[in-house]
């Protein structure tokens, strides 16, 4: 069979193209979108391979296991908010650096504060036009406590409740006006229940 080097470099070029496409592809799904289409904390878990909290929680198809009623793991998760104390749970170590952020405008997008290579402390995070969207706090690199964040008008939006990196006990999501209009209690990413069951 004679062999012909220019078909051979025809499919390698095709194939190569294609492989492309499917990488720009993907890059493109992941990249953080430009202000005010996504919240700052999307882009931010995008930037560090992590899931945001607030797509979880506003997604209709998250997987909701029910959890025994009244079982301790459930009881725990419910007080969780209530007895949770910031200066107890991180404990205070001068950061070595920070980890800073800026919009395409220069303003400042995120500040997070490093010890020993990760987050550790209250990273700060603004839009890019100033205003505040929240303080979130780290505990070894991982979201640890409740914390408030809120949309560019000053309203809020959620609060939200991580344990090690787990969305844990009560999140909140509210409307501009002040209205709740979701909630579920958290005891790992997976398994939530309808804050109705802490009652009681």
């Amino acid at each position: 069979m004679k062999f012909n080097l220019s078909k051979w470099i025809y499919f390698g070029l095709v194939f190569s193209a294609a492989a492309l496409r499917v990488l720009a592809a993907a890059l493109d799904a992941s990249s953080p979108a430009a202000p005010g289409e996504r919240s700052v904390l999307a882009a931010e878990a995008e930037d560090r391979g992590a899931p945001a909290q607030e797509a979880q929680g506003d997604s209709e198809q998250a997987a909701r296991v029910p959890a025994p009623a009244k079982s301790e793991a459930l009881k725990a998760a419910c007080a969780w908010r209530e007895h949770i104390r910031r200066d107890d749970e991180i404990e205070p170590r001068a950061p070595e650096g920070y980890m800073r952020k800026y919009w395409p405008n220069g303003m400042p997008r995120s500040e997070e504060p490093l010890v020993s290579g990760r987050f550790h402390g209250i990273g700060h995070y603004t839009f890019a036009n100033g205003a505040v969207y929240g303080d979130i706090p780290w505990r070894h690199g991982q979201k640890h406590g409740v914390f408030t964040l809120y949309r560019e008008d000053g309203s809020k939006e959620q609060t939200l409740s991580y344990r090690d990196g787990v969305p844990y006990g009560l999140d909140e999501w509210f409307a501009p006006d002040g209205r709740r209009t979701k909630a579920w209690v958290y005891l790992d990413e997976k398994h939530f229940v309808p804050p109705e069951q802490c009652e009681g």
